[in-house]
């Protein structure tokens, strides 16, 4: 610097004050700067010897000497190397970007961001412990470097999340309380601005879940529900667990707290389960019994269907509980152990066995699904199968019998015969047979149809059983219903009684001598007459018994079970063993009655009998004769050989005659020589006309009406009087029934002691105002088909002039009569018009007047058909030949008579005139088959004159077996005369069932001889099937075939169950009717119930029928399935719901009747074709309107007996419900007093 000076006198003093400053600038300090440092980091405890480069650091002289801060902080020593140049030992310290600050002499080197020291960052090389709860909360000490020398409030996070303390303890140490956490982490240590870099050499641990208890541990296969998982170290909220069962993931997870979190378990199947739980990767650990989850094994509820047959094939739906899912293919089945000839999953509730084959009942289905099986059903006290409480019961169907050939033989046994039927099982040790309740000396099974039996001893009717695995069959019906189980053993023959003669008094030791009397003593009943005799010995072809007190010559009868000598009650097989001959009798010494006349009279007594007899005693003995066991009014002796006898008052019919002589020795009348009062005779009722609403008191008079109170009954028409009071012999009183449907005139009858009197003209009573006509008397009463004669009719009322006549037409209508003439009030004629039939009502209509009808024994009658030729007299086995046949009484056009040929209709009848038929032959095998013509209802009489026909060409004589199910399959060998060797050549052989051309042709057709051929049936149904037997030309012969007409039936359908069991009246129910032999295509079957058609039946297969219920009543009825004609056997297993009546509003109305009154209830039908009848005291309501199946609405009629409380009732389909003291109806005086 260079300052100029002004040379004045102030020159000296400025230029000594610029001396002055410049000589202190001189020795002033300049500002020191830094410009490097090196190192330029160092740890917290400092101690780093660090260079710092840069100028005016002094000159190193005590008064210059420079001093260091590192972060304000001044280094402990400091070396002044040069002015350039500085040493500082680092001082203890903690951060980045601490600035470097050199001072010398007070001056104070500037900050900058290049002139900064950084302590190293915090650094972890250990921690302990290394793991913790995922709740937090552990200690954890932290090793490490660069913490501080003094504690700065360091930070440490594990895992990214603040521990919930810190404590620092040196530079080297630290601890924490670990936060929560899931999984690992890294432990990083912040000390204010720096911070420990990531380090997975020290990771902190949180302890991974673990399961301690399931909420529930087990569930059912579908999966679905919610399950509970409890333990520890679930985590946070957002730790999002997921959970797995078995392996499988849950539908979804939740988390409720570090102790709980929840899943939806996925389906599965099978026990140990293993439950994991992974929290943010971290999976539990297996926990043994604590973590295992069990999906609950398969639960069979039901079956359908629950039975079948013995053979195996049913298809059988396995409902329950957890059968798993469709990608599980490890379900299996068994029946009573025995594995299912296949299973087939379906759904997690349901599986499909096909049954094998097997016998018995209570046979349990078991499911098996990964080593688990549905549990056994419960047993009752006594260790049976409950069969309440288990659906998993499956029944194989009871053996049925269907044929026992031959169906009779000797009381002996020790012969064979062949029972055919169903369900005999699959294995000889299967069946046991028995005849009655004696089992076969000997059972040979020979199939699952086919078994035989060696008849044991035995007697009487007995039904043939069938026993497999403690399954019986079931006696087959009665009545019209077969009897294919029956086999009959002969029944008694009686050839001799040794002696023949003895004392009345009984006593008498007696051999009876024939056969088939049986072994059992037991078993074996004598009747002398009627009385029983004391049985002593029994052996099959003599009887020892001592005989009773008795009178006369009196038949022996010897009973054996159901069956007696004589042939009653042994049928077929009684009449081949019992033969015709008259019964050998026992002749008790002493009178005998012989005869009685005359054998009826008059009820009140007083009639001359003479009853001859033998032995009757000598004159002077004391005589006594006994009708009825009333003693005659006066008994005579006449001779040795006749009495004669004044009777006694009384009534009835077959009164035996006795004769009781010295009080000792007695005769009776054999049943054939009985006395009968007279029956009772009404001549006059009074009055003749009364109330259609009943209750009209008549007098009726006649005859025989008893001299005592014998209790009779009157009726008007078919109805009972309401109360019948005897008066004397010759009256009585009736109060009317209410009349409802039906002739308006009707006869008055009366019954008495078993006797009831004919309907006479006299004898009526006319419902109404009594002005009705009444025809009493037909002449003439029978007359030929073609009509054209004149039919008188007689009676009274016939005021009209103007009247037409006319005869009941056969099957329903009216035949008018060509022209009807009235002749005066009590005759009328017509020319009768041309008919058939018998029994038919003669009607007289009028303008003005109810039509009058005959009654009673009064009717007219057509003469029955008369064949007298046949236009040919032979004609060929396929049928279809056109003849004609002659004779007279064939009826009209439109009576449809039907030509018959040995049994069988012509296949076509056409009516020609009343002399002439065309009949188209029917298929058939015979050469002297009668032909006869039916028409209304009445057949051609068989005579000696009676054509026949005969039938010619190859024919087929015989099928063997002759049955067989509708599912085919039953081997039949066709039987003839003579197939030669025509069939030889396989390939050109063919057997059909059915209508030829056109019938379903046989497998396997082979020729056997010259005269058998065999082949397996086709699916089919019905019965009498024909049989073809025929081969295709070649061209060395021409083909032939052989017809067997109705030689092959299927067997007829089976039901063995109904469901449900139970309907309304009103019908519209679909019930399901199982069994079999329903066809294996829809044939049209049909089911009835009790009589009556289902409203419409629905094929569903062979063994399953859908019923729609008719309407009707009652219980127990039979339910039968009909397809082709042949009828399954009744099961009586449905009932239908009467209707009930709970209360009716109003409860009272007037007595004049057409209060509305709504009768509340249940069972009332489903529609209105129901057609409920109300009821009100039993008169019926004017008119019943149905509302629901719960709710009727009744007009009522007119009423009686004001203030009585009367019943009301509903009637529907002919049932009527019970009487119900809350539905009653009062009648009361109309308003104003009428009524």
């Amino acid at each position: 610097m260079v300052w100029k000076m002004r040379k004045t006198k102030h020159s000296l003093l400025c230029c000594s004050l610029l001396l002055l400053s410049f000589t202190a600038l001189s020795n002033s300090q300049a500002t020191p700067g830094i410009n490097d440092i090196n190192p330029a980091n160092g740890p917290t405890a400092g101690g780093t010897i660090i260079t710092i480069g840069g100028m005016n650091f002094g000159t190193g002289s005590g008064s210059v000497q420079p001093r260091v801060a590192v972060g304000g902080a001044p280094c402990p020593q400091v070396v002044w190397v040069s002015s350039t140049s500085v040493l500082c030992e680092t001082p203890e310290g903690v951060g980045s970007h601490k600035p470097v600050v050199v001072e010398v002499n007070g001056v104070s080197s500037p900050m900058d961001a290049e002139s900064v020291f950084e302590y190293d960052p915090p650094s972890v090389i250990a921690i302990e412990p290394g793991h913790g709860s995922a709740a937090g909360g552990t200690m954890v000490t932290i090793v490490g470097n660069n913490f501080g020398a003094t504690n700065n409030n360091p930070s440490v996070t594990i895992g990214g999340r603040p521990c919930q303390s810190v404590v620092w303890l040196s530079d080297t140490k630290l601890q924490c309380v670990s936060p929560p956490g899931i999984g690992i982490g890294d432990v990083r240590v912040f000390v204010l601005d720096l911070s420990s870099p990531e380090n997975f050499g020290t990771i902190f641990e949180f302890d991974a879940p673990q399961i301690t208890k399931l909420v529930p541990d087990h569930g059912p296969s579908t999966g679905g529900f919610t399950l509970t998982v409890q333990g520890l170290n679930f985590g946070t909220v957002d730790s999002h667990p997921q959970i797995k069962v078995g392996g499988h993931n849950c539908k979804s997870t939740g988390w409720k707290s570090n102790e709980e979190v929840y899943c939806v378990v996925p389906q599965g199947t099978g026990l140990g389960k293993q439950v994991q739980v992974e929290v943010l990767g971290q999976p539990s650990k297996p926990q043994g019994v604590k973590a295992v989850f069990s999906y609950d094994g398969p639960m069979v509820t039901g079956l359908d269907p629950a039975n079948g047959p013995t053979i195996g094939g049913t298809h059988v739906t396995i409902l329950g509980e957890n059968f798993g899912y469709e990608a599980d293919k490890s379900i299996g089945a068994k029946l009573d152990n025995i594995p299912c000839s296949s299973v087939s999953w379906l759904s997690m509730s349901s599986a499909l066995c096909i049954a094998p084959p097997g016998t018995g009942a209570e046979k349990q289905i078991q499911v098996e699904l990964d080593g688990l099986k549905s549990p056994a059903c419960p047993g009752t006290a006594e260790g049976k199968v409950d069969d309440a409480k288990c659906g998993a019961l499956f029944r194989y169907d009871k053996p049925l019998i269907a044929d026992v050939k031959p169906d009779h033989g000797p009381t002996s046994g020790g012969y064979f015969i062949r029972v055919s039927g169903d369900n005999y099982g699959t294995t000889p040790s299967s069946l046991k047979l028995l005849v009655g309740k004696a089992a076969c000396e000997k059972t040979n099974w020979i199939s699952n149809t086919v078994a035989d039996c060696l008849v044991p001893p035995g007697v009487g009717i007995t039904h043939v059983v069938a026993e497999a695995d403690h399954q019986a069959s079931d006696p087959r019906g009665t009545g019209d219903l077969a009897q294919g189980d029956l086999f009959t053993y002969d029944a008694p023959l009686l050839l001799r009684v040794l002696p023949s003669t003895g004392d009345p008094g009984g006593g008498q030791l007696v051999t009876l001598q024939g056969r088939n009397f049986g072994t059992e003593k037991s078993e074996v009943q004598v009747l002398v007459g009627d009385s029983p005799g004391r049985v002593v010995h029994v052996a099959d072809q003599q009887v020892l018994m001592v005989m009773p007190a008795g009178e006369g010559d009196r038949k022996v009868t010897v009973r054996v079970g159901d069956q007696q000598t004589g042939g009653a009650g042994g049928g077929a097989a009684g009449a081949a063993g019992g033969g015709a001959a008259k019964a050998p009798q026992y002749d008790f010494q002493g009178p005998k009655v012989t005869a009685v006349t005359p054998d009826h009279g008059p009820t009140q007594g007083g009639q001359t009998v003479t009853v001859e007899g033998k032995d009757l005693g000598p004159s002077g003995r004391n005589l006594k004769v006994e009708i009825g066991g009333i003693e005659c009014i006066d008994s005579r002796w006449v001779s040795e050989h006749q009495v004669a006898c004044t009777t006694p008052p009384g009534s009835g019919g077959s009164k035996t005659v006795k004769v009781i002589v010295d009080g000792e020795y007695a005769a009776s009348s054999p049943p054939a020589y009985s006395y009968s009062y007279s029956a009772p005779v009404v001549r006059s009722v009074v009055p003749a006309t009364g109330s259609s609403d009943g209750n009209t008191r008549l007098l009726v008079q006649g005859l025989n009406f008893g001299l005592t109170d014998s209790h009779p009954v009157a009726y008007v028409g078919p109805t009972r009087c309401t109360a019948t009071v005897w008066t004397d012999d010759a009256a009585l009183t009736c109060i009317t029934p209410a009349w409802s449907r039906g002739p308006v005139v009707a006869p008055v009858t009366v019954r008495v002691d078993g006797q009831t009197s004919e309907a006479t003209p006299g004898g009526v009573f006319q419902f109404g105002d009594g002005k009705a006509p009444v025809i009493t008397a037909l002449a003439w009463s029978r007359a030929p088909t073609d009509g054209g004669f004149t039919l008188t009719l007689f009676g009274s009322k016939f005021e009209d002039r103007d009247v037409s006549a006319a005869v009941a037409k056969y099957g329903g209508g009216q035949n008018p009569c060509p022209h009807t003439t009235w002749v005066s009030q009590s005759k009328v004629k017509c020319v009768a018009p041309a008919g058939v039939g018998a029994g038919l009502p003669v009607t007289l209509s009028s303008k003005d007047f109810p039509v009058a009808s005959t009654f009673g024994s009064v009717s007219f009658e057509y003469d029955p058909p008369v064949v007298t030729a046949l236009s040919a007299s032979s004609g060929a086995v396929g049928g279809g030949m056109r003849v004609t046949i002659t004779g007279y009484g064939f009826g009209v056009s439109d009576s449809q008579p039907t030509g018959r040929i040995g049994g069988e209709a012509c296949g076509r009848s056409e009516w020609t005139s009343d002399s002439s038929l065309a009949c188209t032959t029917p298929a058939g095998q015979g050469q002297q088959d009668l032909v006869s013509v039916l028409v209304g209802g009445q057949e051609s009489k068989q005579t000696d004159a009676t054509p026949t026909f005969a039938y010619t060409g190859l024919a087929i004589t015989a099928v063997r077996p002759d049955f067989g199910p509708t599912s085919g399959g039953t081997e039949v060998t066709m039987l003839s005369l003579d197939f030669g060797d025509a069939f030889r050549a396989e390939g050109h052989l063919r057997v059909s069932l059915g209508p030829s051309p056109h019938g379903a042709a046989c497998e396997g057709a082979r020729w056997v001889s010259s005269s058998a051929v065999t082949c397996k049936t086709p699916a089919g149904a019905g019965a009498r099937q024909d049989v073809t037997v025929q081969t295709e030309g070649t061209r060395e012969s021409v083909g032939e075939s052989y017809q067997g007409y109705g030689l092959f039936s299927y067997q007829r359908p089976v039901v063995t169950g109904v469901e449900p069991r139970e309907a309304n009246s009103a019908g519209g129910l679909p019930i399901t009717v199982v069994g079999r032999d329903f066809g294996v295509t829809d044939e049209n079957p049909r089911v009835w119930v009790g009589s009556t058609p289902c409203s419409r039946t629905l094929y569903v297969s062979d063994q399953k029928l859908i019923c729609v219920t008719p309407p009707g009543g009652g219980g127990g009825l039979l339910v039968r399935a009909e397809l082709k004609g042949q009828s399954s056997l009744g099961l009586d297993v449905f009932s239908y719901r009467a209707p009930e009546v709970r209360y009716v509003e109003p409860a009272s109305g007037p007595v004049t009747g057409s209060t509305v009154v709504t009768i509340v209830g249940k069972h009332f039908g489903r529609s209105a074709a129901s057609d409920p009848q109300g009821l009100i005291g039993g008169v019926p309501c004017t008119r019943t309107k149905w509302v629901s199946d719960s709710q009727a609405e009744c007009t009522a009629p007119r009423g009686k007996d004001l203030f009585a409380r009367h019943h009301v009732q509903l009637r529907v389909q002919g049932v009527e419900s019970g009487e119900s003291p809350d539905a009653q109806f009062t009648y009361v005086e109309a308003q104003g007093g009428g009524g």
